[in-house]
């Protein structure tokens, strides 16, 4: 291995909350690319490398250059031994590893920062309306996946719910924050996965601020087995003298034989601010550069950074480059949909963790409506 051109211990006899201590991290930089069995950040317990933890690095001249280990006392080994996984390649994804692998790549992140000059932006660039769009990201993950809020969030074992076979699949409408004279135009969808068909009942209920009922409406339906059945639900029409300030809540309640077996609600803000999340995924948004085909780094301690002259960003800057309005909208847009990416992927693993009785196949399908979901979401 070409010897190192710098080599820095990070951290020594660090406590990782109750679980032990990490003895030592160590870090190098080499002279010139290295093999790939001596790439990344070696994890070793019991004296043998477990798994790896990769430098991000998108500079061509720098890439395959860094290299480093770590090491932990008996007590943190010993917690370690628990969850690591059968096949001894790595380790499940819980405590007291979790809080390990976000210390080890935030100081990977600040070494290999150290090494690589910081380029110049290649063009000026500032996002209007930063902090709101960041609260709307994070209102977005809230209401969807309430689980994962907030950096380091202790995610609690989850019970897993199994699904009716006749259910309805989504709820939604085109407007959150909405205003005198708007339209509300809900959508529904009713799935029926058993092998008979179906004669259901769908009631609709608007209720402002949770206790006061609206309207109220039902639908008589009939659907065949295993087939999806999309329903336009009636257009609300936001009239001044029907209708005063606050919070409405949409809820779509399935019916069989007199039996509720299944419910979704969704709400909007009629002239008031949507209620901000009490915590939040993303802290903030940073921006850098690399030609690499890198769209952004993973969500570090809450921080997203997103390529700036990644195609997707620079496709929409060429289009829109003369329509300052639109050019911040769409990329407020893109910003945002990064943003739920992470999340879902935070998601998936936690869900994965507990996916031992559930097919794969479903759990993907599972993750796919909801990111589907959140992405409409993003636009209304």
């Amino acid at each position: 291995m070409p010897p190192s051109k710098e080599e820095v211990l990070l951290l020594e006899n660090e406590q990782i909350k109750n679980f032990g201590r990490i003895k030592r991290l160590i870090l190098r930089f080499h002279e010139r690319p290295i093999s790939e069995f001596f790439q990344g950040i070696r994890v070793q317990r019991a004296n043998m490398m477990v798994t790896k933890i990769p430098f991000e690095v998108y500079e061509k001249e720098y890439k395959n250059r860094f290299s480093g280990y770590i090491e932990f006392d008996k007590d943190l080994e010993k917690f370690l031994k628990d969850i690591e996984k059968t096949d001894h390649c790595g380790f499940l994804y819980e405590s007291p590893w979790k809080e390990i692998k976000n210390t080890v790549r935030d100081k990977a992140e600040k070494f290999v920062d150290k090494i690589i000059p910081r380029k110049e932006k290649r063009k000026t660039f500032k996002l209007e309306h930063l902090n709101q769009l960041i609260l709307k990201a994070n209102q977005i993950i809230s209401e969807n996946c309430p689980g994962i809020m907030g950096p380091g969030t202790i995610v609690p074992d989850i019970t897993r719910k199994s699904k009716p076979l006749l259910r309805i699949k989504y709820l939604t409408i085109n407007k959150r924050e909405v205003k005198y004279e708007d339209i509300i135009k809900p959508h529904c969808s009713i799935i029926n996965e058993t092998n008979e068909n179906k004669k259901i009942l769908l009631k609709v209920e608007l209720k402002k601020d949770g206790v006061s009922r609206i309207s109220k409406e039902e639908y008589k339906l009939r659907i065949t087995s295993n087939d999806q059945k999309p329903i336009k639900l009636s257009e609300i029409e936001l009239k001044k003298e029907n209708y005063s300030k606050g919070k409405y809540t949409i809820r779509a309640t399935l019916e069989e034989n007199r039996h509720d077996i299944d419910s979704k609600a969704t709400s909007f803000y009629l002239e008031i601010k949507r209620e901000p999340a009490k915590k939040g995924f993303v802290k903030n948004v940073k921006f850098f550069e690399t030609n690499e085909p890198v769209r952004n780094k993973s969500i570090n301690k809450g921080i997203i950074e997103i390529n700036l002259i990644h195609k997707d960003f620079v496709n929409i800057w060429e289009l829109f480059a003369k329509k300052k309005k639109q050019l911040n909208e769409q990329i407020g847009f893109f910003m945002i949909k990064i943003c739920l990416d992470e999340a879902i992927t935070e998601l998936f693993k936690i869900k994965l963790k507990d996916a031992h009785n559930l097919d794969l196949d479903d759990l993907i399908r599972e993750i796919n409506i909801l990111k589907d979901k959140m992405y409409y979401e993003v636009y209304t």
